[in-house]
Parts: C-alpha cells; structure tokens; sequence
C-alpha cells in the first residue's frame, strides 16, 4: 500500500514540475522574441538619433542632467518613446527569475538558519554575527563589477563632456561680453577669479585648488576641472544609489536592518573618502583605484573583510561552494538587493517627476544606469550556476525539480536569454552614451563652445508680439451673481492674474450682463488689473455672445503665439442671439468659428444657483463651447478660488491627464498620502495632485412633469466624474460599480500647449454594482482598462486603446497556453508510464527464477549484493542485459537513504558477457579499489568486484 501511495505522490509531483516547465518555457520564449524586437527598435532609434539635428545650434542651453532626463522618460524631442520606460517593459533578469522562484517573490530578511548552514566554516561565526558584511561585500563587489566594465569611461567621458559645457556656460551667463573669442582670450586668473565669485559649489573651488597651478591657458584649466568633478561626480552617483536603495528598505513593512547597515557604513565611508586626481592619467583607471582604496577603508573598519579580495568570485569566499543550496542562497541575496536597487530607482524617477531640478534629475539618471549594470552583474552569476549545472556541478535546491536530468536544453535556452539580456542591457548604455553626445552637438557653439547669448531685453509692453500668451478674463456680472459670488469672483480673479503673470502672459478683463464692456485691454500691469476687477459691479441679464464678441475683438489684434479665453458664467444666458428662443446654439457655434482660428477657450460653471430644469442644458453648453477638456465647474461661490487657480496654472504651462467617467460607479486614485475619491464614506474633490469634479445628469428625460404640467425634480441623478490629474506623475484609476448600467470612460491627454488632442474613449461597458475596475495613466502609447467583472479579484476582461482611438478587447492567450503545456504533459506522463510499466515487467521477469528461454523471460546469472551498509544482506538480482540504478531517491533500483550518496549515484549494468559496466554520476564519488571513478565513463568490472558508495558506509558487491 506504502508504495502505490508512493507512486501516485511521485506521478503528481511529476505532472506538476512538468506543467510548470512546459509554462516556464513558453512564458521565456515569448519574452526573448519580445525583447528581440525591442533591441531592434533601439537601434533603430539610435541610428536616427546619430543624425539629428546634425550642424544645428541652439540658443538656449537647458540643464543637460534635466535634459537627459527627461529625454529618458519622455523620449526624445517628447516623442513618447523614452527609454526607461521602454526598459520597465523588459522581461525580469534571469537570476531575478530564478532566486524568485527560490524566495516566492518576498524578499530575503530572514536568513539566520540559511547563514548559519552555508557560510564557509572559515568565517561563518563572524559573518553570522554580522550579515551586514555580506551586504557590504555584495554591493562593493557590484561596484567594482561596473568600475571595470567597458561603460565606465564612456560615462566618464560624457560626465567630463557635459562638466566642460557647464563651465563654459557659466562664462557666457554672466560676462557681458560672451563671445566664444572674448572667453578663450581670458587669463587664467581672470577665469580662477570669476569661477571664485559665483561660488555655486564647493566642488567647483576644489576642482580650482587642485588644478590652477598646473595649468597656463583657460581651455586646460576648464579641462582639468571637468576631469575632476567627472571623477568625483561619479563617486557621488553611487552615493545617491546607495541612498535610494537604502531609503527603499527602510520603507518597507519588515526592513532589512542588515542590508540597512551596511548601506549606512558604505555610503559614510564613500562620503569620507577622496578620490586622488592625477594628470594625465585615464579616468576610469583613477575610478578603480578609488574602489580599492574605499575597500580597504571599509576593511579597515571590519578587519574580517580583509581576506576577501573583490571580484565576481568573492561571494565564493564567504559561501561554501562545494554546497549547492549556498549557491542558491547566493542568487536569493542577487534578488533582495535587486528589490530594492529597482524600488530605489522607482522612487528617484517619482522624485524627479514631482519636481524637475538638476539634482533630482542627476539622481535619477545615476539610479536608472547603476540598476541596469546591477542587472548585468546578476546575469553574469547566474551564468556561472546554470553552466555549473551543465557541467555536472551539484546545485540540490527547489530550482532542480525544474531543470532535473532531461531539462537540460531549458537551461541552455535560459544561458541563451541571459545572454541576451545582458547584451540588450549594454545597447540601453550605449544609448544613453549617445545622447551626451547629441547633446553637446545641439547645444555647442560653431566654434565648440557652449556659448549662450544673452535674452534680449523685452520690447514696450504694448508690442504684443513678444507675450507668450494673450489671455482676455470674460466674467459674468450679471444680477443673478450680486453678493457673495460677485466679490468671491473678484478674488479668485485677482489671484488668477497673479498666477497667469507668472508664466509671462498679458490679460484683458470683460464683463458682461445684458451688455458686454472691455473693462481693460491687454496689459501686464498687475496694479491696473487689480483695481479693474475691484471696481466690478452686479448689472442686469445675462449676455454670454455679447462678452465672447468683446473677447474675439481684442484677440483680432494680437500677435502672441497663444491667444486665450477664460469664459466664466452662472447660469444659462437669456440674453442675445437666439435661435426660437434657444441662446445656446448660436453660442456654441460662435465659440467653434474661434476656435478654428487657433483659440483656446476655457469656460467655467458655478451652477450652485441653476433651475435643475435648465442645469443639463447649462452643462452641454458650456461644455460645447469649451475646447475639449477645459470646462470647469464649482458649485459653491468660496471653491471659484481654487478653480481660478486651476485653469491659470494649466494656461501657464501645467499639464493634466483629463479623465471622465460616466455612471454608475465611483472612482479613486491615490498619490503618497493623498487620495481622491467619490465615495460617500470617504469623499475628497482636491488635493495637491489633482481635482475631482462633478457633471450631474438626469436618469431618464431630461424634463419631467406632474400631472398638472408643473416641473418635478427627477427621482435620480447620475454624477459624472471629472478627473483633472497632475500629467508629472502616474495614477492608478480604481474603479468600483454601485448599481447596474453602462460606463463610459474617457481619457485626454494634452499636447505641449495644453490642448487636448489625444482623446481615448471606452464606451457603454457593462457594469453591475460588484464590478471594479482599474486603468493607469502612465501609458502615453496605449490605456488599458482591465475589469473584473463580479468582484473575485480577478480581472475578466482587458480593454486596450491607442492615442485617438476606441477600445478593442485584449485576447488573453494564457489559457491556450495552459492548454498546450497540460497536453505536453500529459504526453510526457504517458511516456513516463510506458516506461514504468516495461521496467515492472522486466523486474516481474527477473524475480521468476528457472525460467529458460522458452519463456521469453531473463534469467538472472547475478546479483548485486549489500556487503556493508544500508544494503546490507540484501540482493539484487542482475541478468544479461539488465541495468540497475543506484541512489538517495525512492525511484532508484538499490536506494541508500544517506546524505553522502547522490539522488542519482551511479547505474551498474550487466552486459551480455557476464561482465559488469558501472558509469558514476555522483558529487561525492564511487570508488573501486580505493580508485574514483571518472564522472559519467563507463567501467568494466569483474564479477566479486566491491563497489565503495560515497564512503566506507555503503558498500555493494557485484556477483
């Protein structure tokens, strides 16, 4: 009974293992043709990039660390193709892969019981005391992994390249004569001098002290201070990788405090040290000197470190390598300092994102290149333990059920992926080389350097041709607006062209009633706008043409690139053209004339006061003669600040995701500790990252009436969500349905001027009131909306669509997948089963003793025999031709249930002439006459040959 059981655990266990490699290697095949068409797209990019803008020169120099970060993120040019988030698409690292399998993707904080049973008996006592050692030894020897890597000089050259354009544009920023001969011309006292004044850091006056002896010309001496703060700027950045992996482990539920520790020592350490300047010798020679030398401070700080010389071998010091589960552990370590290398770098993208300054961006990109570097090194040792299993080495871990015995080409196809992930991850380096290069030649002057002329001073205010942007105010004044709303109107006001000055821009106020009057033209004077908009009274009806006329006429006689409308009102407009008594549509087609002409309309709603019969109406038409996207609404007259505010920073330049939902779910998205959110429990409408507002529409006829013909207010009300979101960062949209209907779900995204041009439409999906649903911003070249549709958790179905597009829905292809890989199973098990059912029946053959050959069955002219150990006293019996296995596992012929013999240990087979042949496949060995056997030769053996198993404990004779 023991052993049918047995079998059945053993068959299970088998279909499963199979599945999941049957899976595993459909999943890595798809992944190696996507990454190969990825690889192709970037060196397609950079053959385009070579020739860009070749010959040009551009006036206006921006920061090159705020440039090349934003190139990285947002493409170049803002072309959407960016590379970092190209490389978040990549395919997780195959030692990522595999030491997640090993930790079940939870990274490794709990390690006393592994360290204990692995470490190198050597140091095992002192490293088990302190595990931030082998943190420190992981993290340096990755740092001295990429100090010798081929990248590391470009990166110096290019940090030297874009030092020497800073240098020399803080010449031209502040001399009055800029001129690229003037600055040549300069003695190098003068230029000691000026660089002394500006005092923008303190490595710039040590790169001074350092270098203004040696040299006798202004060109040397940029030179040479660009050589120094290269090579320091490059210690620095892996400060900063340091600092943001260590802040990640910090913020997570269980930190790491070893892996905290020893982040702590090193970044003190790398802080304390200084780097020697030489001239005249190669940078990336300097950088490897400078590895060694914080090495040996960190040894000296930690004497036990001092044995172990850096490389990709000195994590085999610590570790036992004739052990395989050490080995394992090894790739564990890869995985968890990978967790939070990637979320440090994650969270120095938000950083940047949220606030676009020079450090965030340096920080970043140090943080975005270390991690693809750290990706190689981890590629390069699991390399190392994939070859290690081809060649026989012993690696008994949780990973070997997968790659057991008849896997062996999966893991060559893994040592292929590897390979070629490390290789598509060297072209991500190369490219972001090239782009220091474009850089510099877009941003140099003809005569090589980066000279910037001055701005010219602005014209009289009253030549409009020099305003970025002409703005015109049209503010309803009617009578309904007398009180509160009038004087809260005029604040908001005031604030608004406060904020719109900001952004270098004039504005011209209107007001109308049943009139319209141009109460200020044009103008940039902040006092003469100000008390224009105090001295605004209340008047009569409600004349919205008149005052969009007044604003088109002062707009005619602009000359500025960008001319806007802010249109506010309270209500439905009873006054001007009409067409039967409809004011809106000849309102709305007025509005369309301006914006064919290039107008930016934004219009903005405080309904708080409007006849629910009229409010729909009031919100088509506003929203009609708004450019898509910019209609606003406020319900009560102290919010009409906020609002002001809103469309002034998006009119100076702010740019938001424009997300709209309609009915009949709520929805929420969070950033950090703010959250918006239209549920009822936990309501909020504005927070520092973006606003939720309200469309309310009728359930139903837009009019209703009581028997007696009088207006009654409609038993329902569906409210449209209306989602303005900062566009710097990414959101999660959640989505939960709370009765049943259809959804409509809108996205827009704003071109550089603000306007909406990009517009994503998923209409009249299916909801109920357990539906839920999730969709992110973040994806500028497609949104998705995945829905599950009764609440499991588990997202049914995916709706995908591109820029200007309505959704199509995604084919999962994961279940014909699972298919194929229970066939190929299946397929497997029956082979499996043929060959326990020949292997029974040759043992049922071999037990019927006297049988001849008239019986078609073996006769056994042999045995093995147990002389001395867990065998010992037993038999069994050999025949011609007969072959038996020998091992650990429960499978095998002769199982020896010991820990010095092997799963698979050796095989003995009786070849027809009565002579036996033993082939060896252990890790510890099979002896005969005090002689190893060579791993996997046959031996031929004579019969009363004594077969030594491991060791002097099992020992088996051949009769």
């Amino acid at each position: 009974m023991k052993n049918h059981i047995k079998t059945i655990v053993v068959l299970l266990t088998i279909i499963l293992l199979v599945t999941r490699v049957c899976g595993m290697t459909i999943v890595w095949a798809q992944e190696e043709k996507q990454e190969d068409r990825i690889l192709k797209t970037l060196e397609e990019q950079a053959e385009d990039i070579e020739s860009v803008n070749e010959g040009q020169v551009t006036k206006s120099i921006p920061d090159c660390d705020v440039w090349m970060a934003d190139t990285m993120i947002f493409g170049f040019n803002n072309d959407q193709n960016g590379i970092y988030p190209m490389f978040q698409s990549f395919s997780e690292p195959i030692y990522k892969q595999l030491g997640g399998y090993l930790l079940e993707d939870e990274p490794l904080v709990v390690m006393s019981t592994a360290w204990s049973v692995y470490f190198n008996n050597e140091y095992r006592n002192q490293f088990f005391n302190e595990q931030k050692y082998i943190y420190e030894v992981l993290l340096m020897e990755y740092i001295k992994y990429d100090a010798e890597s081929e990248n590391i000089s470009v990166e110096l050259e290019n940090n030297e390249t874009k030092l020497s354009m800073k240098l020399y544009a803080l010449l031209s920023e502040e001399l009055a004569d800029n001129t690229a001969d003037y600055i040549d011309g300069m003695t190098v006292g003068e230029a000691v001098d000026f660089y002394n004044n500006v005092k923008i850091a303190e490595d710039l006056n040590t790169a001074l002290s350092k270098v203004k002896k040696h040299v006798d010309n202004i060109k040397d001496l940029i030179d040479m201070m660009s050589e120094y703060l290269a090579l320091q700027q490059v210690k620095e950045e892996r400060i900063y990788l340091l600092k943001a992996a260590r802040d990640a482990c910090v913020s997570e539920d269980s930190p790491n405090q070893d892996f905290i520790k020893a982040a702590d020592e090193l970044i003190d350490i790398f802080q304390k040290s200084t780097l020697d300047y030489v001239q005249g010798k190669a940078l990336d020679y300097l950088w490897n000197q400078g590895c060694d030398f914080i090495w040996d401070k960190l040894c000296d700080a930690n004497p036990v470190l001092k044995t172990i010389g850096l490389g990709v071998s000195g994590l085999d010091v610590c570790f036992d390598t004739t052990n395989s589960a050490s080995n394992n552990l090894k790739l564990a370590l890869l995985y968890t300092a990978d967790c939070y290398l990637k979320q440090g770098m994650m969270s120095a993208a938000s950083d940047y994102m949220g606030s676009r300054t020079a450090i965030n961006a340096q920080t970043f990109l140090a943080c975005f290149k270390a991690y693809i570097q750290f990706q190689m090194y981890g590629n390069e040792f699991s390399n190392v333990w994939m070859e290690d299993y081809l060649n026989s080495g012993g690696i008994g871990s949780a990973i070997n059920n997968i790659f057991y015995r008849d896997n062996i080409a999966t893991v060559q196809e893994l040592l292929s992926l590897s390979n070629s992930q490390t290789k598509m991850r060297e072209g991500i380096l190369r490219l972001i080389n090239k782009y220091v290069k474009i850089y510099q030649g877009m941003y140099k002057s003809p005569e090589g350097n980066t000279v910037v002329e001055k701005e010219e001073s602005k014209k009289d205010e009253n030549e409009s041709s020099d305003a970025s942007r002409d703005v015109v105010l049209v503010l309803d004044r009617s009578g309904s607006m007398s009180g509160e709303p009038l004087n809260q109107t005029k604040e908001a006001a005031v604030k608004f062209v406060d904020t719109v000055f900001e952004k270098d821009s004039r504005v011209a106020v209107v007001t109308y009633d049943d009139t319209a009057a141009v109460e200020c033209g044009l103008t940039d004077s902040s006092g003469e706008l100000q008390e224009t908009i105090e001295n605004i009274y209340d008047g009569g009806g409600t004349n919205t043409y008149a005052g969009l006329e007044q604003a088109d006429e002062i707009l005619q006689g602009s000359q500025a690139d960008r001319k806007i409308i802010m249109l506010m009102s309270d209500g439905f407009p009873n006054e001007g053209p009409n067409d039967y008594g409809d004011y809106s549509a000849p309102l709305v087609q007025y509005a369309e004339e301006m914006k064919d002409r290039g107008y930016i309309i934004y219009t903005l709603g405080f309904f708080g006061n409007v006849d629910p019969g009229y409010l729909y109406s009031a919100q088509q038409m506003m929203g009609g003669v708004a450019s898509p996207g910019l209609h606003y609404e406020v319900n009560s007259a102290e919010d009409l600040v906020f609002f002001f505010d809103d469309i002034a920073n998006q009119i100076g330049g702010k740019r938001y995701v424009y997300v709209r939902i309609a009915c009949p779910v709520d929805v929420t998205v969070s950033s950090g500790e703010d959250m918006l959110s239209s549920k009822a429990e936990s309501e909020n409408t504005r927070t520092s990252f973006g606003t939720l507002t309200y469309e309310n529409i009728q359930d139903g006829p837009e009019e209703v009436y009581d028997e007696y013909g009088y207006y009654e207010e409609p038993e329902a009300w569906d409210r449209v969500k209306i989602l303005r979101l900062d566009m710097d960062q990414d959101y999660d949209i959640q989505i939960e349905g709370y009765d049943s209907g259809t959804m409509d779900y809108t996205v827009k995204f704003p071109n550089e001027s603000g306007e909406y041009d990009d517009i994503r439409e998923f209409p009249g999906i299916a909801v109920t009131a357990s539906t839920k649903a999730i969709s992110n911003t973040g994806e500028l070249n497609a949104t998705y909306l995945k829905v599950d549709e009764n609440g499991d958790g588990k997202f049914e179905t995916t709706y995908k669509t591109e820029s200007n597009g309505t959704m199509e829905e995604v084919k999962d292809h994961a279940k014909l997948y699972m298919i194929l890989a229970v066939i190929v199973a299946i397929a497997i098990l029956a082979v499996f089963l043929a060959i326990v059912l020949v292997s029974i029946s040759r043992r049922k053959k071999i037990a019927v003793s006297g049988m001849g050959a008239a019986g078609n069955f073996y006769t056994p002219t042999g045995a093995v025999y147990g002389a001395f150990g867990i065998f010992n006293g037993r038999s069994y019996p050999m025949a011609p031709g007969q072959r038996c296995t020998v091992g650990r596992k429960s499978i095998c012929d002769i199982q020896l249930a010991h820990s010095q013999v092997s799963r698979l240990h050796c095989v003995i087979e009786m070849l027809p002439d009565n002579v036996y042949q033993v082939t060896d496949y252990s890790s510890n060995g099979t002896f005969y006459n005090d002689q190893r056997l060579k791993s996997r030769e046959p031996y031929r053996l004579p019969k009363g040959a004594l077969l030594v198993i491991g060791d002097a404990d099992n020992v088996l004779e051949l009769r």
